[in-house]
């Protein structure tokens, strides 16, 4: 009699193969498929330049999957290789036949029936510092309007309502008299806002300087707030750094301004800046640490309280 070992069918040949991936692996099961999350190093990240393609795109998240598809495609090939040959190694050719015999099958079943799951969220969650401009309609001035510190007598005591510097103040709880006695009177009247907004607007080395709100967020949260389709205001805790930054020429001020209470950005109002994206960064111009942005966004719940915008 013959020793040769039958010819398998299609069905045995796959429930060998799910055997031996339930008990030659970690893969996970639901009983008809199985799924593998790919293993990336914890300190993998975007680079520069990839942030910078999703910071220049009209289409973010649709950037940010099309530029990590050759590497996920990559790892899904070599994990699939891996399998394989755990497969091939662990098959009883005594007792089941040749390998080659049913590879092209086995091969079309894990196609089919075996997910390698790439971890997207793991660079979603990777951090970045974002500069937040504030444009209230002084972007059309080059931010000029924030030059309060430039009038100087009594006729000419007064700032553009474009102001975003004038917005943060009104939205702070303070007037537009006030701001102006602050910065050209130096009457704060023991207010630590008022006082650091004064000194701020007294120190800017150039003209065209933007409010700008310096935040750590996650490239998820950028992302979303990019596109921001519900149109939902930003809301900023008041631990947030804050200044005015001349983004055109590489200058500003001190970025010192001492918020009182939690800020309401309309959206409207938000232009979102990675650090990699200005041709003259903070990083570049002041040699800003990494931890001058915070993680300060508040997320909206029904406790918090309203504020006016």
């Amino acid at each position: 009699m013959s020793n040769q070992p039958r010819t398998l069918k299609k069905e045995e040949a796959e429930n060998i193969v799910k055997e031996l991936i339930r008990k030659k692996t970690h893969f996970q099961s639901n009983g008809t498929r199985f799924s593998s999350n790919i293993y990336v190093p914890y300190d993998a990240e975007l680079t520069e330049q990839q942030l910078k393609k999703i910071a220049y795109s009209d289409a973010k998240q649709d950037t940010f999957y099309d530029l990590l598809l050759d590497h996920a495609c990559e790892c899904q090939d070599y994990d699939f290789d891996s399998l394989m040959k755990t497969i091939q190694e662990n098959w009883d050719e005594d007792e089941h036949g040749d390998f080659e015999e049913y590879e092209a099958h086995i091969r079309e079943f894990v196609k089919e029936n075996v997910d390698f799951q790439f971890p997207y969220d793991h660079y979603l969650k990777q951090k970045v510092c974002v500069n937040i401009v504030v444009d209230t309609g002084d972007g059309v001035r080059d931010y000029t309007c924030n030059n309060v510190a430039s009038y100087s007598g009594p006729k000419e005591k007064d700032v553009d309502e474009r102001s975003s510097l004038l917005w943060l103040t009104k939205q702070q709880g303070y007037t537009k008299e006030q701001l102006l006695d602050a910065v050209i009177e130096d009457k704060t009247h023991g207010s630590t806002f008022l006082n650091t907004v004064s000194e701020e607007c007294h120190n800017v080395a150039s003209l065209s300087n933007a409010l700008c709100l310096f935040v750590e967020m996650t490239v998820e949260q950028y992302i979303q707030l990019s596109q921001n389709e519900d149109k939902k205001p930003l809301i900023l805790d008041k631990a947030t750094a804050c200044g005015l930054f001349d983004t055109f020429h590489g200058a500003g001020s001190l970025l010192s301004i001492k918020l009182e209470k939690s800020v309401v950005i309309p959206a409207a109002y938000i232009k979102l800046r990675l650090e990699e994206e200005f041709r003259y960064s903070v990083s570049e111009v002041y040699g800003m640490p990494g931890d001058f942005w915070k993680e300060t966004i508040i997320e909206e719940d029904n406790t918090l309280e309203k504020q006016s915008v």
